[in-house]
């Protein structure tokens, strides 16, 4: 009687929990595709500053704990990613991972993001040690990133 007890427990907890995971609240609202559509690097315009690399336009893709940015034309960086949406201003925690060889893999950085329908905010510090932004600002010699990104939307 027992054993079926357990068994029975069992079960509604892996139901409940099954539940929960698919419950769409719960998803991570970063997941899918975004396209920069404005920019500011360090007080220059982003978009500008990728022509000048060759590059024509930036992606930016979040899936499987995995943020990966991609200038059209150009080499994929990657990123391991973890937020904090209850910080004020919400946070989002960087590792590199594959950026290329230009950064060395494992280090560390923290931005910020602002989520408002299907446009994000992500200010991000150019280099690991340039520290975690406080306001959604990039300008001359402040050593950090603005990206205004749209969502793409999903093909079927």
């Amino acid at each position: 009687m027992k054993s079926r007890i357990a068994v029975t427990l069992a079960l509604c907890f892996v139901a409940a929990v099954t539940c929960v995971a698919e419950e769409p609240s719960l998803k991570d609202p970063l997941l899918g595709t975004w396209i920069l559509s404005e920019g500011e690097t360090n007080g220059k315009d982003l978009k500008e500053a990728l022509k000048a690399q060759g590059l024509d336009g930036l992606k930016v893709k979040f899936a499987d704990g995995v943020m990966s940015m991609t200038g059209f034309g150009g080499p994929e960086f990657k990123y391991k990613y973890s937020s904090d949406p209850t910080a004020k201003p919400t946070e989002i925690h960087l590792t590199t991972e594959d950026t290329q060889g230009k950064v060395p893999q494992g280090l560390k950085m923290t931005g910020i993001y602002q989520l408002e329908g299907d446009v994000l905010k992500l200010c991000l510090p150019n280099k690991p040690a340039d520290g975690k932004p406080t306001e959604f600002t990039a300008p001359s010699g402040s050593n950090r990133s603005l990206l205004t990104l749209k969502r793409q939307a999903e093909t079927q």
